[in-house]
């Protein structure tokens, strides 16, 4: 398959602008932080979950010691559970409103980037523009979708419970 669209001028213009290497490692270092930071929110909640079991069980004898030492078992796959489900809600969040956002932008947006003028009087083709805004777009939503795509992977290695599920 040959991808002519790299070579798209409206293409390659969005690439320069979106794809400097700082931007990048900028990019990239916040979603970390921002993953580290949920990560650690799930993490707390499970342990202030398995504390008040703790605090059940000697008060109470509820619940009992061995289903505590299967608590302690589950514990990471719980917080990664909880890890991955709010990293779904982020996505569907983020998809949400950058499309209402990415619909939005139209005509007047391009009059206000003070592009409307050059895709006018290009020399390229209603279907080359068209292709290169919206691989512009893709490639954003990409960029957006990175932090779903680190979840993603850390639930395939997340460890799985011994108890047969």
């Amino acid at each position: 398959m040959s991808l002519l669209f790299w070579n798209n001028p409206e293409f390659v213009r969005h690439r320069r602008a979106e794809l400097r290497t700082t931007r990048a490692v900028t990019f990239a270092a916040i979603v970390l932080v921002i993953c580290l930071l949920i990560w650690l929110g799930c993490w707390i909640t499970r342990a202030d979950e398995l504390a008040a079991y703790h605090r059940q069980a000697a008060q109470f004898g509820q619940p009992s010691a061995a289903s505590l030492v299967q608590m302690h078992r589950e514990n990471m796959a719980k917080v990664w559970a909880l890890f991955f489900g709010a990293m779904l809600f982020a996505q569907l969040a983020i998809l949400t409103f950058w499309s209402l956002l990415c619909c939005s932008q139209s005509v007047s947006g391009e009059r206000e980037r003070k592009t409307w003028d050059f895709q006018r009087a290009t020399s390229l083709k209603p279907q080359q523009l068209l292709v290169g805004t919206s691989l512009r777009f893709c490639r954003q939503d990409f960029r957006e979708f990175t932090l779903s795509g680190i979840c993603r992977l850390q639930s395939l290695n997340r460890p799985r419970s011994s108890a047969g599920h």
